[in-house]
């Protein structure tokens, strides 16, 4: 069983345009307590898509807040979030209704959408909503739950059709927080930002961490590595409570790019128990795209995280020929 964090932040999430961006302007549109800010896709054709982090091909299930931004006047329905496959293709999609606060679950079967069911609920309200796919299989199955109850169920229906889930998308006038991909039940997880407040244990890319710790994000302002097999490692502070919650993973998201020259790959970095781990190697594009790691088990321990882990540790990037 995996979990992928994916987050709530630019680092996290490729976005279509400019019109998609970091916001916590809403207050209500996101939890404070969790996280800063949303993200929202502000008009109805721009969106942010999470990075390809996994590839499901069995049991999907995603996990995010959302609030839908919406005047009550218009009855057509409006994609908010879809699931796409290995080839590019949505495959499963949300949608709303202003004038009857309707949420419809669909997937696509190769030739048309086929409609599973729908609930109403608030929708100028923060919702969290839990997706569950059971794909690859003819006693395959869709469910969808609002604040841990399940309020849209499948039964069981042929999604043989559909061979993996790859990447999550969310569409516009959405406000999106706290997202997470999963092989296992999301129901009840919550996603707590850290904020990079300080410097460091290595330091070697030009520019420090206060470059990278604004909201809302700026390329205008960054750290860079010219030179392959540097570190730069930083500080962070938790703003999510912990009590009753258990720490299921750690994950570190970067938004990065790659220059005319010099390195062209990526790893994410942890620094735990004075030693640094690091991802496998992310290749960059010239354009900014999303990098995201997770750990699920303290790489110095090999145990899950504590609150006490937590407070010691550093998070970076190490530049990769």
């Amino acid at each position: 069983m995996a979990v992928h964090i994916i987050g709530g932040e630019m680092g996290s999430f490729v976005p279509s345009d400019s019109t998609t961006f970091e916001t916590a302007s809403l207050a209500s549109g996101y939890d404070s307590s969790f996280a800063r800010c949303a993200t929202l896709a502000d008009f109805d054709a721009s969106f942010a898509e999470t990075p390809i982090v996994a590839t499901f091909a069995a049991t999907a299930w995603a996990h995010f807040e959302l609030w839908c931004n919406t005047s009550a006047n218009d009855p057509t329905p409006r994609t908010r979030v879809t699931w796409i496959d290995g080839a590019g293709v949505e495959r499963l999609r949300i949608r709303t209704v202003e004038t009857t606060g309707t949420f419809s679950l669909d997937y696509f079967n190769g030739t048309t959408w086929v409609a599973v069911g729908s609930a109403v609920a608030a929708l100028n309200t923060r919702q969290t909503i839990d997706l569950q796919a059971n794909i690859n299989s003819a006693s395959g199955s869709l469910g969808l739950y609002f604040a841990g109850t399940k309020r849209i169920s499948s039964g069981t229906i042929d999604l043989s059709n559909i061979a993996s889930l790859r990447q999550v998308r969310f569409y516009g006038d959405t406000y999106i927080s706290q997202v997470i991909l999963a092989d296992e039940p999301t129901v009840g997880m919550r996603l707590g930002t850290v904020v990079m407040t300080g410097a460091g244990s290595s330091t070697d890319w030009t520019g420090d961490f206060t470059a990278v710790d604004e909201l809302r994000y700026s390329d205008s302002d960054f750290i860079w590595s010219d030179t392959a097999g540097q570190v730069e490692m930083m500080a962070g502070t938790s703003i999510a409570p912990l009590t009753g919650y258990s720490i299921r993973a750690v994950g570190i998201a970067a938004r990065a790019k790659k220059g005319g020259s010099g390195p062209t790959n990526l790893q994410l970095a942890l620094r735990a128990g004075g030693t640094n781990y690091f991802s496998a190697s992310q290749a960059l594009d010239f354009g900014y795209g999303a990098h995201v790691a997770t750990w699920e088990t303290n790489p110095h321990t090999t145990l899950p995280f504590t609150s006490s882990d937590l407070a010691t540790l550093q998070y970076g990037v190490r530049s990769v020929a």
